[in-house]
């Protein structure tokens, strides 16, 4: 017996190693490759100035047809605490998002099994949710999309096998929905069709308090899957009217739309793509077993009255979660069928059309339920009884282990390399046009607005510049001596004639000078509203030389002062170098921009110096 326990732990163990070996090697191919740069639709809160907010009217604005408050709430807590990195900020959602699906999976599958090695051989088909590419290594933002099924499985588990009293239970379901329902819309319409499917099976498979209670837990569910469905689509439709339009929905009625179906399938179960044909068959059979099982589930649930309790609970979440699933998917392929390219028209290619993006994620979550679905069979008709059933059970484990394995299941440092390569050289092009000017338009910044393809991603960086965005001290406004030709100068002494005023401060001759005190200055007019306004950030040069090591400062005013002070200042030490001349750079910084003129100390003792050039050139701007 002591053998048989010991044997059984291991085993146990061995099979939980692999999915969580595998969010490991996510989580470090992340921490090797990721980039820390907003990508794609990250870039709309900088672009509109709200990446930080939790105003109501912010956080429930409809987006791509959807609200999405509590991702967006999310997202203002990760820029005001992480300032928006996107290392840091996809690490923990990677891990606390994944990690609790996993968590939540093993919850479900121990309570609707009761038998470790059983429930650990339906946890190793975790590994398709972990597929290297999914929701993580992109966007920041694109898990707000996964956040649901978070909630959703919460929300089973609490309806399901929660022991709760009905009093606190009840109302704690609802509040789980109404989370998952404000995550994104399809949370919304998961929680719906979670609900009135428990309630449904409630009916159906149980009688007496068992069937109460999951019909009163379900009921609560059901108040908020109506509820927020109802929020979602007054705001996201009847208030904004809706965002996709020009392309027609694909129907259960079109052929597409089951082709684009089959193909998401196709894409959680890892088949390859290259070989159509072999994926298209494979995908149709799983999905013929997933129908064959769910309605023998459902007629021994049904019929038979001695079916354990705990089986017929393991239905309950079999159908609830592969309902969610199924109308999820049904979703995405009536909005994104038709968003083909117009070349692809074969029934292979449309198919294969529905590997694409990470919608295939959810169907994930169904696959240990589907070998949940075998063993609650075999118990409960008495098949393959003792260690028969659990040999069979592990062999068919190990199988699709090394199916899957073979496949890249564990590819994570190679998939987020390749995406390391193309972000690379986004990286480099947002560098260099910060350097360049106010006019960013690189590949994968920015999302399209109007008939722009690329568009301008510098207002999104001068607010991330603003806020201290972490991703802007990676790709920071260099000191540059000159200005490319497109951009001009606010002022150059040498090449615009500027006069600039003296003080303790004697001409010998051009470009020398002898102070006379410890407060020698230059003036210089700038007049604002010619040259200064609208500017944020101006980088002052001068080219100088010492007889000896003193401090160079620069003053300068912002809008509503009238005298310079030490507040809005900037200083350099400048050393001795054989009198050669040197550059001084100074940053000056207002987020209301600047007013009148600027003054310069070139030294804070007594000595001859040699002025070069100075110039200053207007670097961000706030409009």
């Amino acid at each position: 017996m002591k053998i048989k326990s010991f044997s059984c732990r291991y085993m146990c163990l061995a099979l939980i190693f692999f999915p969580v070996l595998s969010l490991v090697l996510r989580a470090l191919a992340w921490l090797r490759y990721g980039i820390d740069i907003p990508w794609f639709d990250d870039w709309r809160g900088y672009v509109d100035g709200n990446i930080d907010s939790l105003a109501p009217a912010y956080l429930f604005r409809p987006v791509n047809d959807t609200l999405a408050p509590v991702g967006f709430a999310l997202d203002a807590l990760a820029q005001r605490y992480l300032d928006g990195n996107s290392i840091a900020y996809q690490l923990i959602s990677m891990i606390v998002v994944l990690g609790g699906l996993m968590w939540l999976q093993w919850k479900l599958l121990i309570e609707s099994l009761g038998d470790r090695l059983q429930a650990s051989v339906c946890f190793l088909l975790v590994l398709f949710m972990l597929q290297p590419d999914s929701y993580w290594g992109w966007e920041n933002l694109a898990y707000h999309q996964v956040l649901p099924l978070v909630f959703i499985l919460a929300a089973i588990f609490l309806v399901v096998f929660s022991k709760i009293a009905i009093e606190f239970s009840g109302p704690l379901v609802f509040v789980v929905g109404i989370i998952s329902g404000f995550t994104y819309i399809s949370g919304a319409i998961g929680v719906l069709v979670c609900a009135v499917a428990i309630l449904i099976l409630s009916i159906y498979l149980f009688s007496g308090d068992d069937q109460k209670d999951l019909k009163s837990k379900s009921l609560w569910l059901l108040a908020s899957g109506l509820f927020s469905v109802a929020v979602q689509i007054y705001f996201a439709f009847l208030k904004a009217r809706g965002t996709h339009t020009g392309v027609p929905l694909a129907l259960p009625s079109d052929l597409d739309f089951w082709l684009f179906y089959m193909g998401k399938i196709g894409r959680s179960l890892l088949l390859p793509q290259q070989w159509l044909l072999t994926s298209f068959f494979i995908t149709a059979v799983i999905i013929a077993i997933s129908l064959v099982m769910g309605g023998l589930l459902f007629s021994m649930g049904r019929k038979n009255q001695n079916s354990s309790l705990r089986g017929r609970k393991a239905i309950v979440v079999y159908f609830s979660l592969g309902a969610v699933i199924c109308v999820y998917l049904g979703m995405v392929s009536a909005g994104r069928a038709n968003f083909r390219p117009e070349d692809i028209e074969n029934p292979l290619d449309i198919y294969s059309y529905g590997f694409y993006r990470f919608h295939y994620f959810w169907v994930t979550l169904f696959w240990p339920w589907l070998m949940v679905g075998f063993m609650v069979l075999a118990k409960e008709r008495k098949i393959f009884l003792g260690k028969g059933i659990k040999c069979i059970f592990i062999g068919m484990g190990g199988l699709l282990f090394f199916a899957t394995a073979k496949s890249g299941i564990f590819s994570h440092f190679d998939f987020q390399k390749s995406v390391a390569d193309v972000r690379e050289a986004t990286a480099k092009c947002l560098l260099e046009s910060v350097q360049r000017g106010m006019k960013i338009h690189c590949q994968g910044l920015a999302p399209p607005r109007g008939d722009q393809d690329i568009p301008d991603s510098f207002p999104g960086y001068a607010y991330a510049y603003k806020k201290n965005a972490s991703f802007v001290r990676g790709f920071p406004l260099l000191f540059e001596d000159n200005a490319s030709v497109d951009e001009k100068y606010l002022f150059d002494e040498k090449e615009d004639g500027y006069e600039y005023s003296l003080s303790d401060l004697k001409y010998l001759s051009p470009g020398h000078y002898i102070s006379q005190g410890l407060d020698s200055q230059v003036n210089f007019p700038v007049d604002l509203e010619k040259l200064m306004k609208g500017c944020t950030v101006i980088d002052f040069v001068v080219s100088m030389g010492v007889e000896k090591d003193a401090t160079a400062q620069i003053f300068y005013l912002t809008p509503g002062e009238s005298e310079f002070g030490e507040r809005n200042s900037k200083q350099l030490i400048i050393k001795a170098a054989d009198k050669s001349l040197q550059l001084l750079h100074f940053r000056l910084e207002s987020s209301t921009g600047f007013h009148g003129g600027v003054r310069f100390d070139p030294v804070n003792n007594i000595q001859n110096i040699h002025l070069g050039k100075i110039k200053a050139r207007c670097r961000m701007t706030n409009n």
